[in-house]
């Protein structure tokens, strides 16, 4: 598991929907948490949803931010944000799949642009209620009411604003009934989950007023998802062991990643001698730099799981981070030969590869690089490990086209056309990777116009 470098919400979405109680920290830094693993199981968890709200699978995005909140959103157009907090606390899949299934009826709903459209109204009423109000003050002689009247535009459109999102919220609830019902699963889950949120609410929510909520009150989500309409006596809640066991799975890594390991110890200390537990205090020993006790129990895991590539995954992980490349190297390519289509676990092969730097690896990282770069073309390290690995074996017209496609991505259009330039001087003409620089650049232009 790996922590993206930290980004700034503000600069990807204007305003996301939130699911839960907690409101987007817009102006925090954020960090993403990259695991092929988790990844994996969101992905199976959502696609069923994705199928009956008639959303293609591949245009939808999943991520994991690093906040305790109980909260996730859509932003971006169809990103899914979901944060750790909420993860940990989900007790079964049907919960996690209820989340996921409310945030694919906001998307399915086009909510994010109706949104939009609702901020500017309203922003425009504050606007239109400032000048009103100022002219008032002036002509009644009072210049100093102005405030007050223009504080009272302001709140006015807040109201409004929010009561647009509540009512959006509401129709995310009732979208995910249908899907959950429609995949013959039913929203038990979600209301399940409502009811541990209620529980939270009632600690840290007491104070704020109705009308600032962006959501329905949660007592009032759990009355609609309890209707006999919504709820149908012949769906009840089917969950396979193996979902429970991989849902179990994701906690006990995300708690012994982001937690102290002392805590780690203390929640898996019960069954210690359990796989669960022993997969949590492999993550706690490998954080108290206690490589040979995480390796122990790791290797144990894998007597008893040799064809999970997901636990060589974490062994190569180990190794690395303890300054072992070729016993890494060696992990990952047996990860990937159980499974050869995770390229979030080729990515790390690449950069252990790039990390060794010998003739052989550097040849290997940069067959290992393509691929990543076309399973991941959104992916800032593709494009990074394809560049470097091009430049250590002399191509350096596409070294300077892959930091490009990576400038490119970043949104650093003179970086952009700086390499796509570059490499253009290079290459032969009408191949498709001279055509391409040639879009980076006249797609940099175009945008920096804009």
């Amino acid at each position: 598991m790996r922590l993206l470098a930290v980004f700034n919400l503000i600069t990807f979405v204007f305003l996301p929907f939130s699911f839960l109680i907690s409101e987007p920290a817009l102006a925090k830094n954020k960090r993403i948490i990259i695991d092929a693993e988790i990844h994996q199981y969101l992905t199976e968890l959502a696609n069923p949803i994705l199928n009956v709200a008639k959303i293609n699978l591949e245009d939808v995005k999943l991520h994991i931010l690093q906040d305790n909140a109980l909260n996730a959103f859509v932003a971006g157009g169809k990103n899914i944000f979901l944060h750790t907090g909420l993860l940990i606390s989900t007790e079964t899949p049907q919960q996690l799949r209820g989340v996921l299934a409310h945030e694919i009826g906001h998307i399915a709903g086009g909510h994010l642009t109706r949104m939009s459209q609702a901020y500017r109204d309203a922003s425009n009423f504050a606007s239109l209620g400032s000048i009103l109000g100022l002219a008032a003050a002036i002509a009644s002689g009072k210049p100093q009411a102005a405030p007050t009247l223009v504080h009272g535009a302001g709140s006015i459109a807040q109201k409004t604003f929010l009561r647009h999102t509540r009512g959006q919220e509401a129709a995310a609830d009732q979208a995910a009934a249908r899907y959950l019902i429609a995949i013959r699963e039913g929203p038990g889950g979600l209301l399940d989950f409502l009811r541990i949120l209620k529980e939270k609410e009632a600690v840290s929510s007491d104070t704020i007023p109705i009308y600032l909520r962006t959501h329905p009150l949660t007592k009032d989500r759990i009355k609609f998802f309890e209707k006999p309409t919504s709820v149908p006596n012949d769906i009840k809640k089917r969950t396979t062991l193996g979902l429970i066991e991989r849902h179990n799975k994701m906690i006990a890594k995300l708690f012994s990643f982001l937690r102290p390991p002392s805590e780690t110890f203390l929640r898996y200390k019960k069954s210690e001698n359990s796989y669960l537990s022993k997969y949590a205090f492999a993550i706690a020993h490998h954080k108290n730099a206690e490589s040979h006790k995480a390796q122990k129990l790791l290797n144990e895991l894998i007597a008893t799981t040799p064809m999970d590539p997901y636990l060589w995954e974490l062994k190569g992980q180990i190794f690395f981070e303890f300054a072992k490349p070729k016993k890494a190297r060696s992990a990952y390519q047996k990860a990937l030969s159980i499974n050869g289509n995770i390229p979030l676990i080729r990515q790390q092969l690449t950069r252990v590869e790039l990390a060794i730097n010998s003739p052989e690896t550097i040849s290997s990282a940069l067959k290992n690089a393509k691929i990543a770069a076309r399973a991941l073309p959104k992916s800032a390290l593709s494009w990074h490990n394809l560049a470097v690995a091009q430049g250590r074996n002399g191509k350096i017209a596409m070294a300077n086209l892959s930091l490009a496609e990576l400038a490119l991505l970043q949104n650093n259009m003179h970086k952009a056309t700086l390499h796509a330039n570059r490499a253009k001087k290079v290459l032969k003409e009408n191949t498709p990777a001279y055509q391409r620089s040639l879009d980076i650049i006249n797609t940099s232009k175009k945008t920096s116009k804009n």
